[in-house]
């Protein structure tokens, strides 16, 4: 997943730009207001204008959505 995710994302705390200019940071998706388990596991599984339509595992999602709010 970290290979994927940060072809567009940087994924790392530091609020650099992510590779993406369109796409936010990991740190930047974590302190939206209100963003929580339920709503970035949502997210993650809802196909998107500008994100690839990957398929994510429930295990990796729920490890994904883990670490990015770990970076709150």
């Amino acid at each position: 997943m970290q290979q994927i995710c940060s072809e567009c994302h940087t994924i790392e705390k530091g609020r650099r730009p992510s590779p993406n200019g369109q796409a936010p940071n990991f740190e930047t998706i974590a302190k939206t207001p209100g963003m929580t388990a339920i709503a970035l596991t949502a997210v993650l599984r809802t196909p998107h204008r500008n994100m690839p339509n990957i398929i994510i595992a429930n295990e990796d999602i729920r490890n994904v959505v883990a670490y990015v709010l770990s970076l709150q």
